[in-house]
């Protein structure tokens, strides 16, 4: 005799799906209880993919995610890069939050992705609802000083001082040079952009980790300072996404849905470059569902 707890199963013809319903008794097991109580996840929105048994979904644009059921996600949000500055300093990688949530279950929830700075501009915020929001990365210095953000721009000749973080777990920019025209690398979610060296602009800083989507990939990094007019003096990028400095040209752009930030434009005595665009934001969830 006992009890056997069995979801979605016909019994006597019946579909029960849902639910706790004594069926029985049944002869030579007493009653049968069906179903545990417990919704599935069933979400929609986003692209979706597979890792681990568990649902991916992934948010490179506006949308909503729609769930029935209840149960934990996990998620990853980067808010927009910022911008390289003109003739300046790299931009600052969005704002990189991780976390684990009950909040999206049994809701609709509006996904807002930030976008990426062009030139002398912040990035802007990523939202999931109310439930999260990552703040854009700082500009980059340029025709005017870097800007906090997410993580902090880096500095310029012009506007030498960084921008700062603004945020949990996010990093102020590089000093930029007072004299010798190289741009500070833009900060970035794990790590802060480094100040120039005197023979090249700064690096930016290093981003967030994390294996959500099935493969260790690195977001919201800062982007490289901007160079003197040589070639070789432009600044390195935080990590593969983010833009490096222009050495004797503009500075370029971070890849897009990373959060990271963009290159700073090359400066030399007689001509200021562009700065790159930074990376737009990206939301992902995953869970045990479907």
């Amino acid at each position: 005799m006992g009890r056997a707890s069995i979801t979605g199963i016909f019994l006597f013809g019946l579909l029960v799906t849902s639910g706790l319903a004594q069926v029985g008794p049944v002869p030579g097991y007493g009653p049968i209880f069906i179903g545990s109580g417990t919704a599935a996840l069933v979400c929609t929105g986003g692209t979706k993919t597979t890792s681990g048994g568990n649902t991916v979904r992934t948010f490179t644009a506006n949308g909503t995610l729609a769930c029935t059921g209840t149960g934990s996600f996990s998620y990853l949000i980067a808010g927009g890069g910022g911008g390289g500055g003109l003739g300046g300093g790299g931009g600052g990688a969005g704002q990189c939050l991780t976390g684990t949530t009950g909040a999206f279950g049994a809701a609709s929830t509006s996904i807002t992705i930030g976008g990426g700075g062009a030139t002398d501009t912040s990035g802007t915020a990523t939202s999931a609802g109310a439930v999260v929001t990552a703040n854009g990365g700082g500009k980059g210095a340029g025709l005017a000083a870097a800007a906090s953000g997410g993580s902090g721009g880096g500095g310029s000749e012009g506007f030498p001082t960084a921008g700062a973080a603004n945020g949990t777990g996010t990093s102020a920019g590089g000093n930029g040079s007072i004299i010798a025209n190289f741009g500070g690398g833009g900060g970035g979610a794990s790590a802060a952009g480094q100040a120039e060296t005197g023979a090249k602009g700064g690096q930016g800083g290093a981003g967030c980790t994390s294996s959500i989507s099935g493969t260790s990939t690195q977001y919201a990094c800062g982007g490289g300072g901007g160079g003197n007019g040589s070639a070789p003096s432009g600044g390195n990028a935080g990590c593969t996404g983010a833009g490096n400095g222009g050495g004797s040209a503009g500075g370029a752009s971070a890849t897009a849905n990373t959060g990271s930030g963009a290159g700073g434009g090359a400066n030399n005595c007689c001509s200021a470059f562009n700065g790159g665009t930074g990376g737009s934001g990206l939301f992902i969830v995953s869970y045990v569902g479907t």
